[in-house]
């Protein structure tokens, strides 16, 4: 029993400490966050871009989260780019690459091990990728209030996820897809509509 206490006040201090640390960080690299942030686990971050947390959003990383196994909570934000993450979403050991524009609206839920891409990262034509030549593809992802997304899931460019809707553990999201319906898969399909 008693070590089972110090354990969990051993615990309590880690996340006391590493919430206070991720804070500074995000005071550090220029980034708003509102009221009641709740962030366990150390969190990378590299933001010249835009960043916003609001009020009440918590931020599970690392081992905080075993759904999401080692893997940190990750925000890289590129110039000119702006993530905002709305009052009361909760995210678990997600990669956020932001180089357009990336909202997760108001008490999403985003499961452990997520990655949301709003850019392909290299040019599509082989000559223009290894001459590091030419413009890379990318667009705006926007995740309406209320959805869930299931762990391991990834949100690619150019989509906009409906109000309530559910994406099955695994998924990969590449077209939008309306308000309160449920898609699973790779690439995701419709499942069916949420009563």
């Amino acid at each position: 029993m008693l070590t089972y206490t110090i354990s969990l006040l051993s615990k309590s201090f880690f996340y006391i400490i590493t919430g206070l640390y991720n804070k500074v960080k995000l005071c550090f690299w220029g980034c708003n966050f509102g009221k009641h942030v709740s962030i366990r686990g150390n969190i990378n971050l590299h933001s010249i871009g835009k960043l916003v947390i609001e009020d009440f959003v918590r931020i599970n990383s690392g081992k905080s989260n075993y759904v999401g196994g080692d893997m940190r909570t990750s925000f890289w934000v590129g110039k000119g780019a702006e993530l905002r993450i709305l009052k009361g979403a909760a995210i678990s050991n997600t990669t956020f690459v932001c180089l357009h524009s990336i909202i997760i609206e108001e008490d999403c839920f985003i499961g452990g091990g997520s990655q949301i891409y709003d850019t392909d990262f290299h040019q599509i034509n082989a000559e223009d990728r290894v001459l590091g030549r030419g413009s890379v593809n990318g667009g705006p992802i926007r995740i309406g209030k209320r959805c869930f997304i299931g762990a391991g899931s990834l949100i690619l460019k150019n989509v906009t996820i409906g109000e309530g809707s559910v994406i099955g553990a695994g998924s990969i999201v590449t077209k939008n897809i309306p308000s309160n319906q449920i898609w699973a898969g790779a690439p995701a399909r419709f499942i069916k509509c949420i009563e």
